[in-house]
């Protein structure tokens, strides 16, 4: 989570981005719980095509700027 949280900070306080989209695969538990730890909500379940020609499940979720600078 730390690392997750210096980007975050970097693309909030240095890029001036207003919100960030990220998203995981259901089955890969442990990056669900850094984005949640850093603040992410969900969004959507969606699916993609990996570069392996698989289809995956995954969960996309957003943090926006307001929410970020009123939790640090």
């Amino acid at each position: 989570p730390e690392a997750v949280r210096e980007v975050i900070r970097y693309l909030f306080e240095e890029i001036d981005l207003d919100v960030i989209v990220c998203a995981h695969f259901i089955r890969n538990q442990q990056s669900a719980r850094v984005q949640q730890k850093c603040g992410f909500h969900f969004i959507k379940e969606t699916q993609t095509k990996t570069l392996c020609n698989t289809v995956e499940d995954e969960y996309v979720n957003l943090l926006w700027k307001q929410e970020w600078l009123e939790r640090s």
